[in-house]
C-alpha cells in the first residue's frame, strides 16, 4: 500500500468514527425523549388512526376524553381547582352519569338515555338533597 492510499484510509476511518459517535448521540438524547414524561395536550390513535384517547390541560385544569370507534365520548374526566369530575356517556355521547366535587362535597348527576337530568343528590350545607324528575322534567321527589 503506498502512503497517500494508508492516508486516505485513515480518513476514512476517522470520518467513520465521528459519523459514529454523532449517531450514538441522536440514539441517546432520542432515548432520553422516550423515557421522559407525556406532556400535555396528547392524543393515542387506535391501528386505523381514529382518536380513542386525548389529554389536554389549561387556564380551566386537566381533561381527560376516552371515546368510540366513531369518536364519541365515552367517559370524561376532568381535574379543576375546585375538584374533579367524571362524566360517563352512553352510545350516543349523551352524557347519562355524572361525578364531581362540589363546594359542600360530591354531586351526583343521572340523566335518561335522552340526555335529559332526571336525578341528582348532592351535599348542602344543610347535608344531603336529593331530587328525582320524570322524562317531562317534572319533580317526583326531593329529600329534604
Amino acid at each position: 500500500m503506498s502512503e497517500a492510499s494508508s492516508a486516505d484510509l485513515l480518513a476514512r476511518i476517522s470520518a467513520l468514527e465521528e459519523e459514529l459517535k454523532a449517531q450514538r448521540h441522536r440514539q441517546d438524547e432520542l432515548q432520553a425523549k422516550l423515557a421522559a414524561a407525556l406532556r400535555t395536550p396528547f392524543r393515542i390513535l387506535d391501528a386505523e388512526g381514529r382518536l380513542v384517547l386525548e389529554v389536554a390541560s389549561g387556564h380551566g385544569g386537566v381533561r381527560m376524553r376516552l371515546l368510540d370507534s366513531q369518536g364519541g365520548f365515552l367517559v370524561t374526566m376532568a381535574g379543576i381547582a375546585s375538584g374533579g369530575s367524571l362524566a360517563i356517556h352512553n352510545h350516543e355521547a349523551k352524557e347519562v352519569v355524572a361525578l364531581a366535587a362540589g363546594t359542600q362535597g360530591g354531586n351526583i348527576g343521572i340523566s335518561a338515555n335522552e340526555g335529559q337530568l332526571v336525578g341528582w343528590m348532592n351535599v348542602t350545607e344543610g347535608g344531603a338533597h336529593v331530587v328525582t324528575r320524570d322524562r317531562e322534567g317534572q319533580v317526583t321527589s326531593r329529600q329534604p
